[in-house]
């Protein structure tokens, strides 16, 4: 499921630049934290604050993902034109002055929203840069990759430049359309209110494959789920809310150690996979035996 392509971000770069300076560190960021579950630090200035000293962007984790090594990693951005010249550019700056970081030990990854164009292959160009203990060229066309494996990130990312919405969202646009369903809109209160017992079981349970939540309507189980989750900002980052059967099937297909969350009456099975995935119910569903009352 391609939804961000990398002329989509090759064009952003070109007509919002100003814009996408300071938002092509957050997309980074957005996209560590979506796809690393043991980050033991993280530091990626975005927006005002891309002009901050040092490195764009320093972090350390356990384990490492299919775009992220584990240990210690350094992080450039540029988005300029020549982004050949630029990538070389920063790659001799942080060689020649690390900032004490130690190189031996350190990846360097160096990033561009464009897409790589030249005579030598980024494979090539990497295996010449061998002052680093590993030096990764992540181009518009890697980037959108890794965009569109974390379906969290397509959405803000859809929502925010687009101004569009797809068949799945994240938690607080899936709050913000399920609380618009009344006026006054519906609040968290409404919700979790002398809920503490059943927020701590649900926080709990998401080891689980398949979580059941049960209540007297769907409505009243689904707004329990957004609510709990939305107050959570670390599990927040892990969710996708779907909207449609093909659009589970699809998500399920391509994200990992995600919290998929169900927003329509299913009658379908869940489809085994390295997810938990949360279903609501209503008190009709005699048959039900809920994880969550």
């Amino acid at each position: 499921m391609e939804l961000i392509t990398a002329s989509m971000l090759e064009a952003l770069n070109t007509e919002k630049k100003r814009q996408f300076e300071g938002l092509l560190p957050l997309i980074i960021k957005k996209l560590i934290i979506s796809g690393t579950s043991d980050l033991t630090s993280l530091r990626i200035p975005s927006g005002n604050d891309i002009w901050a000293n040092g490195f764009d962007g320093v972090i350390s984790c356990v384990t490492g993902t299919a775009y992220i090594t584990e240990g210690t990693s350094v992080w450039e951005f540029g988005t300029s034109d020549d982004s050949l010249r630029k990538i070389e550019s920063d790659y001799a700056k942080r060689t020649k002055n690390s900032l004490g970081i130690d190189k031996s030990q350190t990846s360097l990854y160096l990033v561009s929203p464009k897409i790589w164009a030249f005579q030598k292959t980024i494979t090539q160009w990497e295996s010449e840069h061998t002052d680093w203990k590993a030096v990764h060229v992540y181009d518009a066309s890697v980037l959108c990759d890794w965009i569109n494996s974390e379906p969290t990130v397509v959405s803000w990312l859809l929502e925010l430049l687009f101004d569009t919405t797809a068949d799945f969202s994240g938690i607080d646009q899936a709050w913000e359309l399920f609380s618009q369903k009344t006026n006054p809109p519906f609040s968290l209160e409404m919700f979790l209110e002398n809920r503490e017992k059943e927020i701590e079981l649900l926080h709990k349970s998401l080891r689980q494959t398949v979580i059941k939540i049960k209540s007297d309507s769907f409505l009243e189980s689904m707004g329990f789920v957004l609510g709990a989750l939305k107050q959570n900002r670390e599990l927040q980052e892990k969710c996708v809310v779907v909207y449609d059967s093909t659009t589970y099937q699809t998500i399920s297909n391509l994200a990992k150690n995600k919290i998929i969350v169900l927003n329509y009456i299913s009658s379908h099975d869940i489809v085994p996979s390295e997810n938990s995935v949360i279903v609501c119910y209503n008190k009709e569903a005699i048959s039900i035996k809920p994880d969550i009352q």
